[in-house]
């Protein structure tokens, strides 16, 4: 319930939606886990999300926008890459609000 409600509390929010989905992702397939909402706990759930998932389409959506999120951190903020992250967000987030019920 909890995450049901944090992701519709912050369906604009990407990182939020990648962390939120993450979890709630492994919580279904029986694996639990407490990690911080920093880039190391998206890290840890995205990897482990990787070894164990078997929707390829949730899949792809959820490595688009863990990469969008890490080419936001790597570029400056007036760099062409910076802009094509921030698009790809974008993207990332219409993408990801179809798993958000509610």
């Amino acid at each position: 319930y909890f995450l049901k409600e944090f992701l519709k509390d912050n369906k604009d929010d990407l990182k939020a939606c990648v962390y939120g989905l993450l979890l709630m992702q492994l919580n279904e397939s029986g694996l639990f886990f407490c990690v911080p909402f920093d880039d190391v706990g998206i890290n840890i759930l995205f990897q482990s999300f990787k070894a164990v998932s078997t929707d390829s389409e949730m899949n792809q959506d959820l490595s688009f926008a863990y990469e969008s999120l890490s080419k936001l951190r790597e570029h400056k903020e007036d760099s062409e890459e910076y802009i094509q992250a921030l698009k790809g967000i974008e993207e990332s987030l219409a993408k990801l609000k179809k798993y958000i019920k509610g």
